[in-house]
């Protein structure tokens, strides 16, 4: 019996260190990136907004592995300028809806999708309009807003 529990304790450790659980969350604010100096400055300038209203959370996907955003976050020295908001990193493809929902983005105030850097033009918006397709046809964010980066126009 103890065994179990013990197993069961450390599949349930791994799967918050992974971040394969969703935020539980409502209100928030989605960030939909790849590991970038863009999303570094746009993390602070939110925070930096925020904190007059005591903070935000906000849930940022994307498709590098989760320790190794956390990595990137450390080395933005996210610590020094998140004041009251709290960041929170989740790992998947934004195309697909299990993803999505890992950062709760149907109950998210605003989703921001980031454009995929490193690839042509159109192959980002491509990816980019995918993601914004997924939202759209499941009706998300429900009572939020999307903001999209496009590189071509």
């Amino acid at each position: 019996l103890m065994s179990v529990i013990s197993s069961f304790f450390e599949d349930a450790m791994q799967s918050l260190r992974e971040g394969r659980l969703p935020v539980i969350e409502g209100n928030h604010m989605v960030i939909i990136s790849h590991l970038t100096d863009q999303l570094a400055v746009l993390l602070q300038e939110i925070c930096f907004a925020e904190e007059s209203e005591g903070g935000t959370l906000i849930a940022v996907l994307c498709p590098s592995p989760k320790v190794e955003a956390e990595e990137f976050l450390h080395e933005s020295n996210v610590r020094a300028w998140m004041k009251n908001s709290t960041i929170v990193v989740r790992s998947g493809d934004p195309r697909r809806e299990e993803a999505l929902q890992k950062v709760a983005v149907q109950a998210a105030r605003k989703v921001i999708i980031i454009s995929k850097p490193g690839v042509s033009r159109e192959e980002a918006d491509v990816i980019t309009l995918t993601t914004l397709m997924t939202l759209r046809s499941n009706g998300w964010p429900s009572n939020g807003t999307c903001v999209v980066q496009c590189q071509l126009v």
